[in-house]
């Protein structure tokens, strides 16, 4: 690996305790024992792109699903797996051939058994339980907290703690209310909620103002869909509800991210299809954080672009609103 301190490359006995030995100075992540894998470099290099170069803020959600993507391709390789059983077959095939024939019978078919079973288990499991290969709290602690405790502070850019609207007083158009907190908190950390002049709730108990269409955003799981259905329930027979995704359609031609999990709400939601309700049966979800900040600002550029365009078009009254909407939505 290349040492983040002095760029020299170093081999892996050349490093140990994770300290360079060309420059005896401390390195955050070993590639070879790290659970993701992954080198400062790396990880420098992630933060960078994430951030748009250090224009946009990002959450720690949204930078575990980015750093753990070269796990996650490594981790799936059943081919691989295929080849190597089909090699040490071989080999055990050969082995056996030269000590004794009588056991190309036994040993070989053995083997091959013993990996027919560990890659059927394998693949059973990935098809029924896909998921990070750690948890966002220990995600926190391996290489969060770590990169803060060998560099002095958080990588930048990461949301921490409860980010301040820079401004109090902007042209309100609408209500967003957002799945989770961390929703909510990138919206005001990059601004958005001034972009789009929405007012953000996370509380579906709060007092909101009146006479405003109401948007939601969520994430592409029961649990997301669920929360558009009670916004709907609460709020639906006042004023305009927009689901602005993500949806699980939204998902299902795209090629984001899919995980699933084995316990899964069987819930029927009248406001999603039949076919996204069978894929949400089937324990698929998406996290609307796979989605980079860059991806993210850019969808949803085009939702309140289309969504503004919808409202003009129902209702001639607020045309001119909308119209007035979608310009500030174009705004760079």
């Amino acid at each position: 690996m290349i040492c983040p301190h002095c760029n020299q490359s170093i081999k892996y006995k050349e490093r140990s305790n994770n300290t360079c030995s060309n420059c005896n100075k401390e390195f955050a992540f070993e590639p070879k024992t790290h659970p993701l894998l992954i080198s400062d470099k790396y990880f420098s290099t992630v933060v960078e792109k994430l951030s748009y170069n250090g224009n946009l803020f990002y959450t720690s959600e949204q930078l575990h699903f980015a750093v753990s993507r070269k796990k996650i391709k490594s981790g799936s390789n059943i081919i691989g797996l295929i080849i190597l059983a089909v090699i040490t077959t071989f080999i055990a095939l050969v082995i056996s051939a030269v000590i004794n024939p009588i056991l190309m019978l036994f040993i070989p078919v053995g083997i091959l058994l013993i990996w027919i079973i560990y890659i059927g288990k394998k693949i059973i499991r990935n098809n029924s339980h896909i998921c990070l290969p750690q948890s966002l709290s220990d995600f926190k602690n391996s290489v969060v907290y770590r990169w803060k405790e060998i560099y002095g502070d958080f990588p930048k850019k990461l949301i921490m703690g409860k980010p301040q609207s820079l401004a109090n007083n902007y042209n309100l158009r609408g209500i967003l209310f957002c799945e989770s907190q961390e929703i909510a908190d990138f919206f005001i950390a990059n601004q958005l909620n001034i972009k789009f002049g929405l007012s953000i709730f996370t509380d579906l108990n709060s007092q909101i103002p009146s006479n405003l269409p109401i948007y939601v955003l969520h994430d592409a799981s029961s649990e997301g869909c669920a929360f558009f259905e009670r916004v709907k329930e609460l709020f639906g027979t006042q004023r305009q509800i927009v689901d602005i995704g993500l949806r699980p359609n939204s998902v299902m031609k795209s090629k984001l991210m899919i995980f699933r999990q084995p316990n899964y709400a069987n819930n029927q939601f009248s406001s999603f299809t039949q076919e996204e309700m069978q894929w949400l049966k089937q324990g698929y979800y998406t996290p609307l954080f796979v989605l980079r900040p860059a991806q993210l600002v850019q969808y949803l550029d085009k939702k309140f672009e289309r969504k503004g365009q919808q409202i003009a078009d129902e209702n001639p009254e607020k045309k001119a609103q909308a119209i007035g909407f979608m310009t500030w939505v174009g705004e760079k």
